[in-house]
């Protein structure tokens, strides 16, 4: 996010980490100037949970951008590893990848996310930037789930406006438990790789997004981006994202739940899920049966009931985000899940994205559609795409976090 970059510095641990990072955030608009005598460009690193991403972005005729450096490797071992061993395994496989496809870029922007950060985009009365930056851990610590003294925390003003007759502001806030940001950046390091900015995950989405000009005009879009642990939401208004949320349902429940189904190991239920995804109609299902293959029905009954859950929680959002309340991030009342929202005056959400690995599964956008009763398609990256460069446009649900990281050049901190 524009000026919302929540870290910049060396490896380090414990509370000696988070003492380096908040100097580092007090340094970083400092250095702004400094910075941009290097080159635009920085290489986005996403390092997932079940797979790390490069990509970088070219410049094209119509003062456009256009992905044109990729790298894709997965990262080995369980998925239910341990913390250290998993993090040991992405490190690994980041440098490795680096190795091999050897960059032209090593200044590189990465993201963090999951329940160890926290993103909000909140409203208060009328401050200057000077007293939001002096008040903003004030502001910002009714919201974390962590002890403020071992995060990192940055933010920014984003908007002023009036409302009934008194003035007001936006805010994008972020904060990060510094073990996961200095996490993050021994994998940098290790791959030779020096970090210019740490963001978030939703404001890598929100780039994209806003690249792609697919937002209709006079009302918000909801872009979830489905991933192996966790499904980023995002609900972006007049290109900003005025909701940021992360849900611990994603793919790897949706495995968990086929594997339990068909009482097979996790290599067989991910096929499954390729190869069946979900059944939605009973024409679906008997012909499936038909065919021999019984076991499709279990694994996509499953399979839509993990995804029913995520669905309640992302309708309890709307909810909230349509009839102007703020979005805290707790599980859904049962009542809310399934009621229908009333918009407050001027809000509205006309269309769904979908993004991330598991957007890839077989009638998906329909799933969420019904459950959402909203139009929904999956996030079409190839318009971003340069043709020469060789991506496989079947990834582009994979990489749209990568690129959006791309997107975040030096001039943003100016």
């Amino acid at each position: 996010m524009a000026e919302q970059a929540i870290a910049k510095g060396g490896n380090a641990g414990g509370r000696r980490a988070a003492e380096k990072l908040s100097a580092a955030l007090a340094r970083l608009r400092r250095t702004a100037v400094a910075l941009l005598s290097g080159p635009d460009e920085l290489l986005g690193v996403d390092i997932g949970s079940y797979a790390v991403k490069l990509a970088s972005v070219k410049r094209v005729p119509g003062g456009h951008w256009a992905l044109d450096f990729w790298g894709h490797a997965p990262i080995p071992g369980p998925i239910d590893a341990a913390p250290d061993d998993r993090h040991e395994a992405a490190s690994r496989a980041l440098a490795g990848l680096v190795a091999a496809r050897k960059p032209r870029l090593r200044q590189a922007a990465t993201a963090v996310s999951g329940d160890s950060v926290i993103v909000r985009h909140l409203s208060f009365d009328h401050m200057t930037r000077a007293e939001f930056r002096l008040r903003l851990k004030e502001l910002v610590e009714k919201y974390l789930n962590f002890d403020l003294n071992d995060a990192a925390i940055d933010g920014d003003i984003t908007r002023e406006f009036a409302q009934e007759g008194r003035r007001k502001i936006d805010a994008a806030v972020g904060a990060a438990k510094s073990g996961v940001v200095a996490a993050v950046l021994s994998a940098m390091d290790r791959a030779g790789l020096e970090t210019a900015v740490i963001d978030v995950d939703p404001f890598a989405l929100e780039n994209v997004f806003n690249a792609l000009g697919v937002e209709e005009a006079g009302s918000s879009s909801l872009v979830l981006n489905l991933g192996h642990s966790v499904t980023n939401l995002s609900i972006v208004e007049g290109g900003t994202t005025r909701v940021a949320r992360d849900i611990r349902i994603a793919g790897r429940a949706v495995t968990k739940a086929v594997m339990q189904a068909l009482q097979v190991e996790a290599p067989q239920a991910e096929e499954a899920k390729r190869q069946w995804g979900l059944l939605l109609s009973p024409e679906e299902k008997d012909n499936a049966k038909a065919a021999g293959a019984p076991e499709a029905v279990a694994a996509s009954e499953a399979a839509e009931k993990e995804l029913s859950d995520l669905a309640a929680q992302v309708r309890h959002t709307l909810h909230s985000y349509l009839e102007g309340q703020e979005v805290e991030g707790e599980e859904p009342p049962a009542q809310a899940a399934g009621s229908e929202a009333s918009a407050a005056p001027g809000r509205q959400v006309g269309r769904v994205f979908l993004c991330g690995g598991t957007a890839k599964l077989k009638n998906i956008p329909e799933f969420f559609a019904q459950a959402l009763k909203l139009p929904t398609s999956v996030l079409d990256l190839s318009p971003f795409v340069d043709p020469g460069c060789g991506f496989p446009l079947e990834m582009g649900p994979d990489f749209v976090v990568a690129a959006g990281l791309a997107l975040r050049f030096k001039g943003d901190w100016s």
